[in-house]
């Protein structure tokens, strides 16, 4: 790299550092300039954001079996994670195990509009099935006033048999964004 572009490259780096803009600009002897211009002093700080998190493990509590089966709303509970009017990225993680059988386990974040998340996953010690996995999903929700508790919930698919899967380890983040825009895809 030219000794030039190390300087522009440099100037950068200290600008995004110091949150302010790089300007650059090439003179009339061909050399590239760099100027950085600083933000005013009496501008605000960035706003905060806050995050949000809820787990659960077996290392210091027991399994959750999941005995339900049919619709995700009727399932069994595994943790909740209540938060306050805003908009959040929303991610969930469950670590579960089916020893015997066969069946999908079902998981979603519910709120009373619906799922914010959903995982799916065949279990079992048949063919196709895994003996032990982990579920993940992500969503987008806004909390409206007064808060509102996300429930993470796990069914099995009817039809599924054998012994009932176990969830081992869940968690529920959130992160609390500025806002968001949600439409319905086709």
């Amino acid at each position: 790299m030219r000794p030039t572009r190390k300087l522009v490259a440099a100037a950068a780096a200290v600008a995004a550092a110091g949150g302010a803009t790089l300007a650059s600009a090439a003179g009339g002897d061909g050399i590239q300039r760099a100027s950085v211009n600083a933000p005013p002093s009496h501008a605000a700080p960035p706003a905060m954001t806050r995050a949000y998190e809820i787990w659960r493990s077996d290392i210091v509590q027991p399994d959750v079996e999941i005995t339900t089966s049919g619709p995700i709303r009727q399932g069994t509970h595994v943790l909740t994670l209540h938060l306050d009017e805003g908009s959040y990225l929303v991610w969930a993680s469950i670590t579960a195990g089916k020893q015997d059988g066969w069946g999908f386990l079902r998981c979603a974040v519910i709120v009373p509009e619906g799922a914010v998340t959903f995982a799916r996953e065949a279990m079992g010690n048949q063919p196709g099935t895994s003996g032990g996995a982990t579920l993940t999903a992500n969503g987008a929700y806004a909390v409206p006033e007064g808060g509102r508790d996300l429930e993470l919930k796990c069914t099995q698919e009817p039809g599924s048999n054998g012994a009932n899967p176990r969830v081992f380890d869940a968690i529920i983040d959130a992160l609390e964004i500025g806002s968001f825009v949600s439409t319905n895809g086709s």
